[in-house]
């Protein structure tokens, strides 16, 4: 929001549930202005191997204190559907999928800043799929692809077939040809 030299904000607060307020003083006249967070993701697959620490990246525009919020991170695909559910600044760790006990988190400190990225430890082949980054207070989400990968190592000098390729897969390929050892990316998927 630009705010021009002869406006002033002389008050700003939450309003519980619902948008921040602003108090814009303009003259002699004081404007109302209702601002809504939004949830905001990457445009683009998160890509990971296996066992790797990574981030999911999501974050509240303009930036609010996130800490006492509902947040929820979660996939439709599994029941229960909770990857991470954090209710008044506690983890609900009851409503959690199993398969992700003891590899979530989210960061306190960060989370003042409104960002509300999901760290997602020791990743699995299962965990590739559509993650949901919501914030019923603000009626918002965004939708994060992760896309996990493995290693597979080829010896040209002996006939091999990469067979076991998952759906949703990035499998990273160390060939060696003429003892020169070469890395490549392969994108697949198999219906």
């Amino acid at each position: 929001m630009k705010v021009r030299t002869q406006q002033r904000v002389t008050h700003s607060f939450k309003q519980p549930d619902t948008a921040f307020l602003l108090a814009v003083k303009h003259d002699k006249n004081i404007r109302i202005i209702t601002l809504r967070s939004h949830v905001i993701g990457p445009t683009q697959p998160v890509v990971a191997m296996i066992g790797d620490d990574i981030i999911l990246p999501c974050h509240l525009e303009p930036a609010v204190d996130a800490v006492e919020l509902t947040v929820e991170w979660s996939r439709q695909d599994l029941k229960p559907r909770f990857v991470y559910l954090r209710r008044n600044g506690v983890e609900l760790l009851t409503e959690q999928n199993l398969l992700y006990t003891r590899r979530t988190s989210l960061s306190v400190s960060k989370l003042q800043c409104g960002d509300i990225s999901l760290k997602l430890s020791t990743v699995k082949l299962s965990d590739a799929g559509t993650y949901k980054c919501h914030v019923p207070t603000f009626g918002a989400e965004s939708v994060v692809e992760l896309t996990v990968g493995k290693f597979r190592f080829i010896d040209t000098s002996s006939p091999s077939v990469v067979s076991s390729i998952s759906a949703k897969c990035v499998t990273y390929l160390f060939v060696r040809v003429m003892n020169i050892v070469m890395g490549c990316y392969i994108n697949t998927y198999i219906p």
